[in-house]
């Protein structure tokens, strides 16, 4: 009975007989429940119950772990019922931490999200078939770690054949890139209807998935999928570039988080072209940034050959990201890459902090100008 209702201000004063008059001698009727109650518990109690028992207080106190909680020992999430007459129709999760128990709608969000890493967590171990499962924002209240633990529990849930997991998200844990063929981009230009966006052409889901298995790019980080969600993007190679991209950015006046810009590094040259294909099966505006990485050959023939051969893999590679940048905002190239261009050694140590230094001791109009035209060209 809700709280305040008449019912309830009704049976107040049997409440408080609960505890003050005797069931039996010098037993109260609160005590007598409490027992019935608890044996009532461990009768439903099947070895089944306790494994989803443990795996999901095990998986919730890991989680609050993750959020920084302290007296983790003192947690547990257990059953109980409301009607004893309907065990399992009326079971319920309690959560019990020093000694308080409280149902977890009457719990922070921290805590729920917790519970539900928890109940998918026993998903997962038991092997349980779940259907079709619909989210809406699973990152929220879940620190990082937690976020991708929860996202790496629905990939395998559906890679198992034991879900279809929907969801809608504004992170980029849960929009990842590396499985493409289930984004869904959803968006709303000004005065415009909702659009969805997919990569569904048989001719682009093919060529990402050769560049995805033929570069190996299986563990990009989440930090890419930022692209997901911005206005329009710039694509790097690495966090020097992004460094140096953001530092010009700053000189030229750019904010890109106010403007709803991104910087992204693709982990590497080679990657740009799986990125870039992205971005324009998707319809997201982007502009690229890279090193040309051909070099002048020396006259010495041990070294000429080398260096030939290295200048022949940058022009092909070169080719390759052109080809996927053909119908972006830009295309921009250092000749022959960001740091000769700043008169840093081709093989000096910690090129992320020299560039930065021969940026910050230089005026914009002094700086690479590919770097300030594609900077630029990331405004629009």
């Amino acid at each position: 009975m809700a709280r305040g209702s008449i019912l309830a201000r009704l049976l107040g004063p049997a409440r408080r007989e609960l505890a003050s008059v005797e069931f039996a001698e010098g037993r109260s009727h609160a005590a007598e429940f409490s027992d019935r109650y608890q044996a009532a518990m461990e009768a439903v109690r099947t070895p089944r119950v306790r494994t989803i028992e443990d795996t999901i207080s095990q998986t919730a106190r890991r989680t609050l772990g993750f959020l920084g909680s302290a007296a983790l020992a003192d947690i547990d999430v257990r059953f109980g019922f409301a009607d004893p007459a309907n065990p399992f129709g009326t079971l319920r999760l309690n959560y019990r931490e020093s000694g308080l128990e409280l149902p977890p709608d009457e719990l922070g969000s921290g805590v729920q999200s917790a519970i539900v890493v928890g109940i998918f967590e026993a998903f997962r171990q038991l092997g349980t078939t779940v259907g079709t499962v619909l989210i809406e924002q699973p990152e929220m209240y879940l620190h990082p770690q937690a976020q991708r633990y929860l996202y790496a529990l629905l990939c395998e849930l559906v890679d198992h054949n034991q879900a279809q997991v929907i969801l809608s998200t504004h992170s980029p844990v849960f929009a990842d890139l590396r499985r493409f063929e289930a984004l869904r981009l959803v968006r709303r230009a000004p005065g415009q209807m909702t659009a969805m966006a997919a990569i569904d052409q048989p001719t682009d889901v093919a060529h990402l998935t050769d560049q995805r298995d033929r570069h190996k790019l299986h563990t990009f980080t989440s930090a890419r999928s930022e692209l997901l969600f911005a206005r329009r993007v710039l694509l790097v190679e690495g966090p020097g570039d992004v460094a140096a991209a953001s530092l010009c950015a700053a000189g030229l006046g750019v904010d890109p988080d106010a403007e709803d810009l991104s910087i992204v590094e693709c982990g590497g040259k080679s990657a740009i072209p799986f990125v870039a294909s992205i971005c324009r099966a998707l319809g997201i505006p982007y502009c690229v940034l890279h090193d040309e990485d051909v070099w002048p050959v020396p006259e010495d023939p041990t070294r000429a050959s080398r260096v030939q051969t290295e200048n022949d893999a940058a022009t092909r590679l070169n080719g390759e990201i052109a080809q996927a940048a053909a119908v972006s905002a830009g295309l921009f190239l250092m000749r022959p890459s960001l740091e000769a261009e700043l008169g840093i050694s081709r093989h000096a140590k910690e090129k992320p902090r020299l560039v930065a230094e021969r940026l910050d001791a230089a005026p914009p109009d002094q700086w690479p100008p590919a770097l300030r035209q594609a900077v630029q060209a990331l405004r629009g």
